[in-house]
């Protein structure tokens, strides 16, 4: 009888779990066909979501589908709540999918106060190292969990951490209260703890550079709160952030045209010539619009849901990797069947839109791009760490790395790209239109009526 105790435990070990996109399909099924109340209803019958090491993991996607459904207080509840148990430092490293966490000490500083280099290729001291004026360290520091990665307690990707932030924000921009104000201070303190570890998300020869959605929300936040000394100081570091070199190939987002304007016009309503004129010596093409910054309304904009993690079953068979189950030979024979993490194509976006004031077509700026950051940077990194676990192509691996459960969890339910639009707003009522195709194929249209008010307004459209 202890015999068969044995083995079944084996077997069980052995297993490999379904990826949390699979526990997760009819939900999704249900938010692909606009049905939120039944997406909700199926996510609450998910038992792999409701263990205790995926409490943050159920408050934002539940928090995410609540604020879909119009439920803006229940839905900024379950979000804060998440956001506060993610705001310990020792939250703030990156963890592979095979559970390893990486941690990043970079105590470089310049004797003279000057710039940093780019990130250096090897750890070390850096006296002396690439210019004589560095001085101090930059470290790497790994560590392994012996849970199995699926079981750990789940933890936001850089790209999702602001996101929390953001829809807390854009509940209580919908439910008028001072939400967006503390909000804004909270992204603050995100920014400064993620540019203090300065882990870069692309794995590719390329630095960390700070995530501009960042600063740029909360810019979008104070402004709506008629606090326009910080949003334009948040402005100012948004547009910092995409001059960085690094920062399409981190976020694959551009310089936001109306950014620029933005702070321009910020500066000539603060009276801050100084910085006008420092600001149209740099940027001479850039002109400051007619109307005042709180006669304008500001768009934000979702397209479509972002790409998933998903998983790949593959075999370890006599020591060499198969995508197929290897047929049984002789008893000399060995199997091992493992996972490795890849990202699922997403063809749930919606298309062509374009938006009009008052029937004169608007340029936006996409802000975050959930789109590149999957498809582009975390398929390369999880290819990475693939190889670390003795994949196909990688002779040096050993079969006694690979992971039987890697973490395949995300927040599944996020827009694939945000863009934002600003509307300059007249005396009368002002018509926004939003036509589309939507994930179906089909042509739709949202609108609003928007009146002039002495705050700068925010109104949210979701494209699906």
């Amino acid at each position: 009888m202890k015999q068969y105790v044995v083995i079944l435990l084996i077997l069980l070990a052995s297993c490999v779990k379904p990826s949390y996109y699979q526990t997760q399909t009819t939900s999704l099924n249900a938010l692909y066909e606009n049905d939120f109340a039944k997406s909700l209803a199926e996510l609450e019958k998910n038992e792999y979501l409701k263990k205790d090491f995926n409490a943050n993991l159920y408050q934002i996607e539940k928090g995410r589908l609540l604020f879909l459904m119009g439920k803006y207080e229940e839905a900024s509840k379950l979000l804060i709540e998440a956001e506060l148990s993610m705001e310990d430092w020792k939250t703030f490293h990156y963890r592979s999918s095979k559970g390893e966490s990486t941690y990043i000490m970079d105590k470089r500083y310049t004797k003279d106060g000057s710039p940093l280099p780019p990130l250096p290729t090897r750890t070390g001291d850096y006296y002396g190292e690439n210019s004589p004026e560095v001085r101090g360290s930059y470290g790497v520091v790994n560590t392994v969990n012996i849970k199995s990665p699926r079981n750990l307690k789940f933890m936001c990707n850089d790209y999702e951490r602001p996101l929390i932030n953001f829809y807390v924000g854009l509940c209580g921009i919908k439910l008028r209260d001072d939400k967006p104000f503390v909000e804004a201070k909270r992204l603050n303190i995100l920014m400064q703890n993620l540019d203090t570890r300065k882990f870069p998300m692309n794995p590719g020869p390329v630095g960390y550079a700070t995530n501009p959605f960042i600063p740029l929300s909360s810019g979008i936040f104070y402004e709506a709160m008629g606090d326009y000394n910080n949003a334009l100081i948040a402005y100012e570091k948004a547009l910092v952030c995409f001059e960085d070199y690094y920062c399409y190939a981190n976020y694959g987002v551009r310089m936001p045209t109306q950014l620029l304007v933005d702070v321009l016009s910020l500066s000539k309503k603060m009276g801050f010539q100084d910085r006008v004129e420092i600001f149209t010596k740099k940027y001479p093409w850039v002109q400051a619009e007619k109307s005042t910054i709180n006669s304008t309304a500001i768009l934000i904009v979702e397209e479509g849901y972002a790409p998933l993690k998903d998983q790949e079953i593959y075999w370890i068979f006599n020591g060499k990797i198969t995508n197929e189950k290897p047929k049984w030979t002789s008893s000399g024979s060995q199997s091992v069947k493992n996972s490795r993490v890849i990202v699922k194509p997403q063809n749930y976006m919606a298309a062509n839109s374009i938006v009009g004031l008052n029937q004169t077509e608007m340029k936006g700026s996409v802000i975050i791009n959930m789109d590149y950051a999957m498809n582009e940077v975390m398929k390369e990194r999880f290819n990475l760490e693939g190889q670390q676990t003795n994949t196909p192509g990688n002779s040096s691996g050993s079969a006694n790395n690979s992971v039987k459960n890697s973490d395949t969890r995300n927040w599944q339910n996020l827009p694939s790209k945000i863009a934002y639009y600003r509307v300059p707003l007249s005396n009368t009522i002002n018509e926004i239109s939003i036509s589309y195709y939507n994930i179906k194929g089909a042509k739709k249209m949202q609108k609003a009526s928007v009146s002039k008010q002495a705050k700068t307004q925010v109104l949210h459209f979701f494209l699906n």
